[in-house]
Formats: structure tokens, C-alpha cells, sequence
């Protein structure tokens, strides 16, 4: 199964360097609407979008707060917070970037940002 997510970051996203790369943290979240309960709802997913060479540089301006991205991956897996503090959140395996829109509605440097 295949999954695609587009949503508004609400804030900047993390990043980890390792030496082959950087793996930048994403959250996103949609809102639906439960008509059996009769009252929005959220659901949230987690990405972890690796990225090498110039894109690494691209990653870093576009994954911002007020970004528009659309990131998609192979499958879900649900995660709960054991203490159940926290509502589940579902992991997007296999994370790409797909489309970005930077919170000025055009690529962050004002350039065609592919490719890379």
C-alpha cells in the first residue's frame, strides 16, 4: 500500500547529520470530519526524509514553518504512546519529498529547485 500526505508545517523540521547524509524529521497533520461522531478530527503522521548532496541545502530552506509539502512512502505504522498520553501517530515508511511550496508560495531560493 502507498500513501500520500500534503499538509502545512507548523513548525521547522528537525535534523539529524550522519556521514552519509542528513535525515530531516517532518510531522504533518490533516483534519477530517467524523460524521458518526459529528466532529472534526486529526490525524497525524511522522516522516523521517533523508537527503544527500544539494538537496541537503534544499531541505533546509524549503522544510520550514508555513511550508506546503507533499510527502509520500511505501506504508503506515501506527505508533501509541504506551502511557496513552498521546494520540497515535502514523509513521510514513520509505518517506520522499514530493512536492513543496515555501510559506511565500514559491521555492525558498526563487529558483526551479529540481533537480538536484
Amino acid at each position: 500500500m502507498s500513501v500520500s500526505v500534503t499538509s502545512k508545517l507548523n513548525r521547522d523540521a528537525n535534523s539529524f547529520d550522519s556521514d552519509k547524509g542528513t535525515t530531516f524529521f517532518v510531522t504533518l497533520g490533516e483534519q477530517n470530519y467524523d460524521f458518526k461522531n459529528k466532529e472534526k478530527v486529526w490525524t497525524n503522521y511522522d516522516a523521517g526524509l533523508f537527503a544527500t548532496g544539494g538537496q541537503v541545502e534544499l531541505y533546509k530552506k524549503t522544510l520550514v514553518a508555513g511550508a506546503i509539502i507533499e510527502v509520500s512512502g511505501d506504508g503506515l505504522i501506527t505508533r501509541t504512546d504506551p502511557e496513552g498520553k498521546y494520540p497515535p501517530k502514523n509513521e510514513i515508511t520509505n518517506a520522499k519529498l514530493g512536492f513543496f511550496s515555501s510559506s511565500d508560495g514559491a521555492p525558498s531560493d526563487g529558483e526551479t529547485p529540481w533537480p538536484f
